[in-house]
């Protein structure tokens, strides 16, 4: 999936029939994720490896190896990478569905 603003590799798995999805999701160090939103469906990630800082709203909080973060349908989410950061999020509803896709930015 290519989107204009973004510089990540993303790779979607499908793991229901209603639409539920795990993505693995690649950001390279020293970049910027603009905050963007899915008005669809809620996320809960996984921080595999990596450090930066996420941005929830109006939020921002450093993350790192092993934590994890609840991001429900509608909330503005981006992230500032430090070291490449490897993601693992678990969606309800996927974000690339046919020609659609559930991503907005802010």
């Amino acid at each position: 999936m290519a989107l204009e603003k973004e510089h990540l590799d993303v790779y979607q798995f499908p793991i229901t029939k209603d639409g539920a999805q795990i993505d693995f999701a690649k950001m390279d160090s020293n970049t910027h994720h603009p905050q963007h939103i899915h008005d669809a469906g809620s996320a809960k990630l996984y921080v595999i490896s990596g450090k930066g800082m996420i941005h929830l709203n109006d939020k921002s909080v450093n993350y790192a190896s092993g934590d994890t973060f609840d991001v429900p349908k509608g909330t503005a989410h981006g992230f500032s990478v430090e070291e490449e950061t490897l993601l693992l999020s678990i969606q309800d509803h996927p974000i690339l569905q046919g020609d659609k896709l559930d991503f907005r930015y802010k």
